[in-house]
């Protein structure tokens, strides 16, 4: 009996592992996005992270669609929080522009508001 549990939690452990996000990088770059934080619009410089506008906790895989350039900065604050309506806009209009296939992301912010993921974060004035 222990030996089922065991396999489960390694079967979840190995669903929920989290992959290396560089070829998303490259992939961003290919298309023609720009190296700047997405949500600040600054330049970035060698300190490029990649962002889950819908955060991963609540998504749980890596979606080109999903991923944008932020500066440690903006990363870091946003944590697990969904950003505010206008970055959707934006997301919505530069998956538009590169190309990038994408679910309604808008229901899935929607989903991600009712399952109990704070909405409206912005970006701190600096």
């Amino acid at each position: 009996n222990n030996k089922k549990i065991d396999n489960l939690s390694t079967i979840l452990e190995e669903i929920t592992k989290r992959n290396d996000l560089t070829p998303f990088k490259n992939k961003l770059l290919s298309l023609g996005e720009v190296k700047e934080c997405f949500y600040t619009g600054e330049k970035l410089g060698k300190s490029v992270h990649l962002d889950h506008v819908i955060p991963w906790d609540y998504l749980k895989s890596d979606n080109l669609w999903n991923f944008v350039f932020a500066c440690p900065c903006c990363n870091s604050s946003k944590n697990n929080k969904l950003p505010d309506l206008e970055f959707i806009d934006k997301l919505i209009e530069r998956n538009k522009k590169l190309g990038i296939p994408s679910p309604d992301i808008k229901k899935v912010y929607a989903s991600a508001l009712k399952n109990g993921f704070k909405g409206g974060w912005k970006p701190k004035e600096a």
